[in-house]
């Protein structure tokens, strides 16, 4: 049941994830989409979705110039908000502060996570304490149920 939108502007990511995802015979409800992460498709109705995960950066073996940028992704971060107004819908963000780009963007979503209404966004930050400065970072905001205790 559902589907999955993978959105990339590498035409070598989407090739990827298509491979891997008719490997294991989920091609089928699977949407790929060679386009910024900046706007989601009509098609995606408000509230229906239960997850959306970014992977920010670039292609592990690609051109380290062609990364997520700060701008685009916090325009796509306040759509995902709108898009994930099911009880329990999650935003799993992975930043890479490992460069500078990476470290502006991490920095912007920090600051976009804390500004969510704590009534309706439940938002958790993981990073490898022992890894270093530049090591993955995990963002976590949840949509809680308007019952639940504020």
């Amino acid at each position: 049941e559902g589907l999955v939108w993978a959105f990339d502007v590498q035409k070598d990511a989407m090739d990827e994830t298509a491979r891997r995802c008719a490997g294991v015979g989920r091609s089928c409800r699977l949407r790929l989409v060679q386009a910024s992460h900046e706007r989601f498709p009509e098609e995606i109705q408000e509230g229906s979705v239960r997850l959306i995960c970014y992977n920010l950066g670039w292609l592990p073996g690609s051109d380290k110039q062609v990364t997520t940028r700060t701008e685009s992704t916090l325009a796509s971060l306040a759509h995902a908000t709108t898009l994930t107004l099911c009880s329990g819908g999650l935003v799993s963000i992975m930043a890479y502060p490992g460069h500078p780009e990476g470290e502006r963007e991490r920095d912007a979503i920090l600051h976009w996570a804390q500004g969510l209404d704590k009534n309706r966004w439940v938002v958790c930050h993981h990073r490898w304490i022992n890894r270093g400065e530049s090591s993955p970072e995990l963002i976590l905001c949840e949509t809680v149920s308007n019952t639940r205790s504020k």
